[in-house]
């Protein structure tokens, strides 16, 4: 993978694009799944931009980025994964006695208008159509 960002770096955000559908996919591919995928890459993000803040440096920053790549980020993609599980809970956390009826709201939202606009807009997340059964002869 890396060997194919390198090469062809053009190629990235479809990359990036391909493994969030999948996640949600994986995930139910429902509004649970897009909450997961909204706090899996705000987690992400954070992690990458806390690698940032710590040396002023650049290139102690992308020696170190090199380096602790496999162990720390692969580690920290696993935690950050896990703790995506329980985004409903930070909603709660954040908002109080508010968050039933905000994600009650939102979850009403999503599975009325946005799901249908997203499945128009990317077929790979619309659920598979079964193909009719062939009727049954009777003698």
């Amino acid at each position: 993978m890396v060997r194919g960002v390198v090469s062809q770096p053009q190629n990235v955000p479809s990359q990036i694009r391909a493994a969030l559908l999948k996640i949600w996919r994986v995930r139910g591919g429902g509004f649970y799944g897009l909450g997961y995928v909204i706090a899996f890459g705000v987690l992400e993000v954070r992690a990458f931009i806390g690698n940032f803040e710590g040396d002023g440096d650049v290139a102690t920053m992308i020696l170190q980025e090199v380096l602790q790549f496999f162990f720390r980020f692969a580690a920290q993609s696993f935690v950050n994964g896990f703790i995506a599980f329980g985004w409903p809970i930070f909603v709660v956390d954040y908002l109080g006695g508010w968050s039933i009826l905000v994600l009650g709201g939102a979850w009403f939202v999503f599975d009325r208008w946005a799901k249908p606009w997203i499945n128009s807009k990317v077929p790979e997340l619309a659920p598979k159509e079964k193909p009719p059964e062939p009727e049954a002869k009777h003698p």
